[in-house]
């Protein structure tokens, strides 16, 4: 499930005339919406392959998840064409990499969705409960064995 859309990559990059310049490798004066669907779909295999750790995919679609994914493809597109000294790639640079962090982070645990807790997995939810304890074991050291130490 991709978690944006084509019109909303279209606004996040600055407009048509934007993806144009990003997508069009044959000079046709179009957007070249292969380009595009590649994009989102990087931005939304990247969240899911971090998010699957924790969340029962697909997740709900927040502001949160919308603007990550956003983040993603979007620097796809822009690097396609930016040159390093350009403005715009650094900025759609640092909200990449600031994705990529707050994905890593999401992954191992120490961030969270903005979603309900329902949505988090069973086997691996936010606090910690007896699922992520394992089962209890019936210790070696019971009250009856220490009794005469």
């Amino acid at each position: 499930m991709a978690y944006i859309t084509r019109e909303e990559v279209t606004g996040a990059v600055g407009g048509v005339d934007k993806l144009v310049q990003y997508t069009d490798d044959n000079d046709t004066g179009e957007v070249d919406w292969t380009v595009v669907d590649r994009a989102i779909a990087y931005a939304t295999g990247k969240f899911e392959s971090s998010a699957r750790a924790r969340y029962s995919l697909p997740v709900p679609l927040t502001e949160m998840v919308r603007q990550t994914c956003l983040d993603l493809a979007t620097f796809q597109l822009i690097r396609r064409r930016a040159t390093i000294t350009e403005g715009i790639y650094d900025v759609a640079r640092q909200a990449h990499d600031d994705a990529i962090k707050f994905l890593d982070k999401l992954q191992i645990g120490k961030a969270a969705l903005d979603v309900a807790a329902e949505a988090e997995t069973t086997s691996n939810p936010a606090s910690p409960d007896r699922v992520l304890s394992g089962p209890r074991r019936k210790s070696d050291f019971t009250d009856e064995k220490l009794r005469n130490f």
